[in-house]
């Protein structure tokens, strides 16, 4: 006997998924694209930024902490798309959450 996913349709949404992890974000955009989803991925918070600027996007899934010391991490890209496109639901990714990344994304108004 096999067992069937049955597909749960949803309206058309697009979400970026922003994280440095190549595994962990395309592991989370295959998942999100099954369900239905329309996905794109950016690897770093300044790719996350460029993207977020030039495309639709109705939620970003993004990485709290990305190492990369000549970038925007997951917070400042936050603060910069909740000035740039309010519109856009984050939700933040952190595999280490701390009380002060949880009080800055509230602050800055996370989804």
């Amino acid at each position: 006997m096999s067992a069937q996913v049955d597909r749960v349709s949803f309206p058309e949404a697009r979400i970026l998924v922003v994280d440095n992890e190549e595994e962990i974000r395309s592991s989370l955009a295959r998942a999100l694209g099954l369900l239905g989803y329309g996905v794109d991925e950016a690897g770093s918070g300044a790719q996350a930024m460029a993207m977020l600027a030039s495309n639709p996007y109705d939620v970003a899934v993004v990485d709290i902490v990305m190492p990369d010391p000549h970038g925007p991490d997951g917070i400042e890209v936050l603060r910069w798309a909740h000035q740039e496109r309010p519109h856009v639901s984050i939700i933040l990714l952190t595999g280490k959450p701390t009380k002060e990344y949880l009080v800055d994304g509230l602050k800055l108004h996370a989804d």
